[in-house]
């Protein structure tokens, strides 16, 4: 990621985790208006610009940049179900897989 509010650093995607319940219209970590979502995806991504690694990056109050995407039911799209594909790789909290295809994060956006 960069421009925008970034500027020229660059930030590069560290992890994704998400936020979900055991309803269709309540498990996001955040609400809009009041509003809550089915789920909630964080990109956590990193400033390869300022800082050698995440760990000194996410000490800093410009060290990480988090892309919160809410999720709802619906439709299928294209660059979650890349995500959802991994899923079954999974197997404990902090696992690393290195099989990821490319997302375009600029999709999940509306």
């Amino acid at each position: 990621l960069s421009g925008g509010p970034l500027m020229d650093d660059v930030y590069k995607l560290e992890q994704y985790h998400c936020h979900w319940g055991c309803s269709d219209s309540r498990g996001s970590e955040h609400t809009v208006d009041g509003q809550a979502f089915a789920g909630e995806l964080h990109l956590v991504h990193w400033n390869t610009t300022k800082y050698r690694t995440f760990a000194e990056a996410a000490k800093a109050s410009d060290g990480l940049a988090v892309l919160g995407v809410f999720l709802k039911v619906g439709k299928p799209h294209d660059e979650m179900d890349k995500i959802a594909r991994l899923l079954p790789y999974v197997s404990h909290r902090d696992e690393v897989l290195d099989i990821m295809e490319p997302i375009d994060v600029s999709k999940l956006l509306p």
